[in-house]
Protein backbone atom coordinates (compact mmCIF):
# COMPACT_ATOMS: atom_id res chain seq x y z
CA UNK A 1 0.00 0.00 0.00
CA UNK A 2 1.10 3.52 -0.61
CA UNK A 3 0.18 6.21 1.86
CA UNK A 4 -2.77 8.50 1.26
CA UNK A 5 -2.62 11.96 2.80
CA UNK A 6 -5.72 12.83 4.82
CA UNK A 7 -6.55 15.76 2.51
CA UNK A 8 -7.15 13.30 -0.34
CA UNK A 9 -9.93 11.66 1.63
CA UNK A 10 -11.57 15.05 2.28
CA UNK A 11 -11.36 15.98 -1.40
CA UNK A 12 -12.72 12.62 -2.53
CA UNK A 13 -15.66 12.89 -0.13
CA UNK A 14 -16.41 16.45 -1.27
CA UNK A 15 -16.39 15.46 -4.93
CA UNK A 16 -18.64 12.47 -4.30
CA UNK A 17 -21.10 14.63 -2.32
CA UNK A 18 -21.35 17.30 -5.01
CA UNK A 19 -21.20 15.05 -8.07
CA UNK A 20 -23.17 12.10 -6.78
CA UNK A 21 -20.54 9.86 -8.33
CA UNK A 22 -21.42 10.93 -11.88
CA UNK A 23 -18.82 12.06 -14.43
CA UNK A 24 -15.87 11.39 -12.13
CA UNK A 25 -13.45 11.07 -15.05
CA UNK A 26 -14.44 14.49 -16.35
CA UNK A 27 -14.31 16.09 -12.89
CA UNK A 28 -10.82 14.74 -12.18
CA UNK A 29 -9.60 15.66 -15.64
CA UNK A 30 -10.79 19.26 -15.11
CA UNK A 31 -9.27 19.38 -11.61
CA UNK A 32 -5.91 17.99 -12.69
CA UNK A 33 -5.79 20.28 -15.72
CA UNK A 34 -6.59 23.27 -13.49
CA UNK A 35 -3.79 22.31 -11.10
CA UNK A 36 -1.35 22.07 -13.98
CA UNK A 37 -2.45 25.42 -15.45
CA UNK A 38 -1.81 27.05 -12.07
CA UNK A 39 1.92 26.78 -12.74
CA UNK A 40 1.51 28.85 -15.90
CA UNK A 41 -0.46 31.54 -14.11
CA UNK A 42 2.02 31.70 -11.23
CA UNK A 43 4.99 31.77 -13.60
CA UNK A 44 3.48 34.70 -15.51
CA UNK A 45 2.82 36.56 -12.25
CA UNK A 46 6.40 36.01 -11.10
CA UNK A 47 7.66 37.13 -14.52
CA UNK A 48 5.58 40.30 -14.20
CA UNK A 49 6.95 40.89 -10.68
CA UNK A 50 10.48 40.62 -12.07
CA UNK A 51 10.15 42.56 -15.32
CA UNK A 52 6.88 44.55 -15.03
CA UNK A 53 5.85 43.62 -18.57
CA UNK A 54 4.54 40.87 -20.82
CA UNK A 55 6.60 39.74 -23.78
CA UNK A 56 6.87 37.26 -26.58
CA UNK A 57 9.52 35.42 -24.55
CA UNK A 58 6.99 34.90 -21.75
CA UNK A 59 4.46 33.42 -24.18
CA UNK A 60 7.12 31.05 -25.57
CA UNK A 61 8.23 29.97 -22.08
CA UNK A 62 4.63 29.38 -20.96
CA UNK A 63 3.94 27.34 -24.10
CA UNK A 64 7.06 25.20 -23.50
CA UNK A 65 6.11 24.67 -19.86
CA UNK A 66 2.56 23.71 -20.80
CA UNK A 67 3.87 21.05 -23.21
CA UNK A 68 6.01 19.56 -20.47
CA UNK A 69 2.95 19.18 -18.22
CA UNK A 70 0.93 17.03 -20.61
CA UNK A 71 0.20 14.21 -18.28
CA UNK A 72 -0.86 10.68 -19.00
CA UNK A 73 -2.74 10.42 -15.72
CA UNK A 74 -4.91 13.54 -15.73
CA UNK A 75 -7.91 11.32 -16.39
CA UNK A 76 -7.33 8.97 -13.45
CA UNK A 77 -10.13 8.99 -10.91
CA UNK A 78 -8.96 9.60 -7.33
CA UNK A 79 -5.50 10.72 -8.46
CA UNK A 80 -4.63 13.73 -6.34
CA UNK A 81 -0.90 14.25 -6.62
CA UNK A 82 -1.56 17.10 -9.03
CA UNK A 83 -3.10 19.21 -6.29
CA UNK A 84 0.41 19.64 -4.92
CA UNK A 85 1.33 21.35 -8.20
CA UNK A 86 -1.28 23.98 -7.34
CA UNK A 87 -0.09 24.34 -3.75
CA UNK A 88 3.59 24.54 -4.67
CA UNK A 89 2.79 27.06 -7.40
CA UNK A 90 1.06 29.24 -4.83
CA UNK A 91 3.95 28.74 -2.39
CA UNK A 92 6.41 29.78 -5.13
CA UNK A 93 4.42 32.93 -5.82
CA UNK A 94 4.26 33.65 -2.10
CA UNK A 95 8.05 33.28 -1.77
CA UNK A 96 8.64 35.41 -4.88
CA UNK A 97 6.57 38.17 -3.31
CA UNK A 98 8.74 37.97 -0.18
CA UNK A 99 11.91 38.41 -2.24
CA UNK A 100 10.72 40.89 -4.82
CA UNK A 101 8.64 43.32 -2.80
CA UNK A 102 10.48 45.79 -0.64
CA UNK A 103 7.82 46.32 2.03
CA UNK A 104 7.91 44.46 5.34
CA UNK A 105 6.49 40.99 4.80
CA UNK A 106 4.15 39.55 7.42
CA UNK A 107 3.21 35.89 7.45
CA UNK A 108 -0.53 35.99 7.79
CA UNK A 109 -3.63 33.95 7.16
CA UNK A 110 -2.70 33.29 3.52
CA UNK A 111 0.54 31.58 4.57
CA UNK A 112 -1.15 29.63 7.38
CA UNK A 113 -3.92 28.45 5.03
CA UNK A 114 -1.50 27.43 2.26
CA UNK A 115 0.88 25.56 4.57
CA UNK A 116 -2.05 23.88 6.34
CA UNK A 117 -3.30 22.62 2.98
CA UNK A 118 0.18 21.32 2.15
CA UNK A 119 0.21 19.65 5.60
CA UNK A 120 -2.96 17.68 4.94
CA UNK A 121 -2.21 16.88 1.28
CA UNK A 122 1.47 15.98 1.42
CA UNK A 123 3.29 13.36 3.43
CA UNK A 124 6.45 15.42 2.91
CA UNK A 125 5.11 18.37 4.88
CA UNK A 126 7.76 18.23 7.62
CA UNK A 127 10.59 18.16 5.09
CA UNK A 128 9.06 21.02 3.08
CA UNK A 129 8.50 23.15 6.16
CA UNK A 130 12.00 22.54 7.52
CA UNK A 131 13.62 23.49 4.20
CA UNK A 132 11.48 26.64 4.01
CA UNK A 133 12.30 27.56 7.63
CA UNK A 134 16.04 27.02 7.18
CA UNK A 135 15.95 29.07 3.98
CA UNK A 136 14.18 31.95 5.74
CA UNK A 137 16.54 31.82 8.72
CA UNK A 138 19.65 31.85 6.49
CA UNK A 139 18.39 34.79 4.40
CA UNK A 140 16.52 36.74 7.10
CA UNK A 141 19.04 39.59 6.97
CA UNK A 142 18.49 39.97 3.22
CA UNK A 143 14.72 39.77 3.54
CA UNK A 144 12.36 42.26 5.06
CA UNK A 145 10.24 39.74 6.96
CA UNK A 146 8.55 39.69 10.34
CA UNK A 147 10.12 36.81 12.26
CA UNK A 148 7.47 37.02 15.01
CA UNK A 149 4.67 36.57 12.45
CA UNK A 150 6.54 33.55 11.06
CA UNK A 151 6.80 32.04 14.55
CA UNK A 152 3.10 32.65 15.30
CA UNK A 153 2.00 31.20 11.98
CA UNK A 154 4.28 28.19 12.54
CA UNK A 155 2.50 27.48 15.82
CA UNK A 156 -0.90 27.54 14.11
CA UNK A 157 0.32 25.36 11.22
CA UNK A 158 1.79 22.77 13.57
CA UNK A 159 -1.48 22.74 15.55
CA UNK A 160 -3.27 21.85 12.30
CA UNK A 161 -0.67 19.18 11.50
CA UNK A 162 -0.84 17.82 15.06
CA UNK A 163 -4.62 17.60 14.83
CA UNK A 164 -4.19 15.29 11.80
CA UNK A 165 -1.77 13.13 13.80
CA UNK A 166 -4.15 13.00 16.77
CA UNK A 167 -7.12 12.20 14.52
CA UNK A 168 -5.19 9.27 13.04
CA UNK A 169 -4.17 8.08 16.51
CA UNK A 170 -7.87 7.73 17.34
CA UNK A 171 -8.88 6.38 13.89
CA UNK A 172 -6.18 3.79 13.18
CA UNK A 173 -4.28 3.79 16.49
CA UNK A 174 -1.11 5.22 14.94
CA UNK A 175 0.49 8.64 15.01
CA UNK A 176 0.89 9.19 11.27
CA UNK A 177 0.05 11.91 8.73
CA UNK A 178 -1.40 9.30 6.36
CA UNK A 179 -4.63 7.36 6.43
CA UNK A 180 -3.14 3.89 5.99
CA UNK A 181 -1.76 1.87 8.88
CA UNK A 182 1.78 0.69 8.22
CA UNK A 183 4.62 -0.87 10.16
CA UNK A 184 7.08 1.86 9.12
CA UNK A 185 8.74 4.00 11.80
CA UNK A 186 7.11 7.44 12.17
CA UNK A 187 10.05 9.32 10.65
CA UNK A 188 9.73 7.27 7.44
CA UNK A 189 5.99 7.92 7.17
CA UNK A 190 6.60 11.60 6.55
CA UNK A 191 9.19 10.99 3.83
Amino acid sequence: HHSIPIGNIFLSKLILIFSGGDNLYLIYYILNTTYTCSVLIVFSKIYNLLFNKNSLILIFILFAISLSFLSYDTWRVHHYDHILILFFSLLSLYMAEIFLKSKKFIFGIKFVFLMSLIAIFSNLFIVIYLILSIFLIIYKKNLNISISSFVYSTIVIFLVFSSVLIKNKFSINEITPTSIKTSLPIFLKTI
